[in-house]
């Protein structure tokens, strides 16, 4: 076998024992955003506030603690009905709900953004999936859920 053969199997040996091939997934700590739109320029950043701020209303929405919804939801309406989806899954037995960590986004306007989102997870009396459509307002890094599609769980 000549050299190049050898380091070709070499590279290829290499590259498949650290994982080089295996494609990454979106997760929750490295959320993936479809633009729906001309991504920005820091479309990876703007994607991980979006994706924070949703999961962390998710978060409070499940806790009885409605009232810090306020530091990531500025709609009063909107923080109601998170608030009330909430109770729902409290009262369901709902577990492992999360918001699926790849969505589809869209700048609106500079700093107002559309999200897609799925929300999934399990209940007692079976399965949790709804999708849903938020609107955030982005500044200085950090997003708050500003309205929602209303008539949609969330």
């Amino acid at each position: 076998m000549s050299l190049l053969p050898r380091a070709a199997f070499a590279v290829a040996l290499l590259c498949l024992l650290t994982g080089c091939l295996v494609p990454s997934y979106p997760t929750q700590s490295h959320p993936v955003c479809s633009w729906d739109s001309n991504p920005p320029s820091n479309s990876s950043t703007v994607c991980d506030a979006l994706f924070r701020a949703m999961s962390k209303a998710l978060a409070i929405s499940q806790q009885k603690d409605a009232a810090s919804l306020r530091f990531v939801v500025s709609n009063p309406r909107t923080r109601r009905t998170i608030a009330r989806y909430g109770l729902q899954l409290r009262r369901s037995g709902a577990t492992g709900v999360h918001i699926v960590p790849s969505f589809t986004a869209k700048e609106l306007s500079p700093g107002y953004y559309g999200a897609g989102i799925y929300i999934l997870g399990k209940a007692r009396s079976g399965r949790i999936k709804s999708q849903d459509t938020v609107y955030l307002r982005l500044a200085g890094g950090k997003a708050m859920i500003a309205d929602d599609q209303p008539a949609q769980d969330w």
